[in-house]
């Protein structure tokens, strides 16, 4: 009878357990990749479509004495706005204000950001 078993050298086991830490190392890094892909096409999904942790929300304020469209943007307005003047020409929207003349004891809607 024949001995059919097959004998490998220190070198072959040797590149066999490379080739074999290679496949895994490949394996590894390969599925980190994606993991980084799908991270960042995740995050690039919120910031274009705006999300945020902000809520937006509306109040109905008194106009006092000495009050102004610039006063209430300075002391109501966030970083959400641009500028003061986007923030004015919003509160002029949804007022129906045709100018910047607001008027003691009338009530304006003004919109305001919180952290949810």
């Amino acid at each position: 009878m024949r001995d059919e078993r097959v004998y490998y050298t220190d070198a072959e086991i040797s590149n066999q357990q490379y080739a074999k830490n290679r496949r895994t190392i490949y394996v590894i890094f390969s599925i980190l990749v994606l993991f980084c892909i799908g991270c960042l096409f995740t995050g690039f999904s919120k910031v274009e479509r705006g999300e945020s942790n902000h809520q937006k929300y509306y109040t109905s304020i008194e106009i006092q004495e000495g009050d102004s469209l610039w006063s209430i943007a300075k002391s109501n307005m966030t970083e959400e706005y641009s500028s003061e003047q986007e923030y004015i020409d919003e509160v002029k929207e949804m007022n129906h204000l045709t100018n910047n003349q607001i008027t003691k004891g009338r009530h304006i809607v003004i919109p305001h950001y919180t952290i949810d």
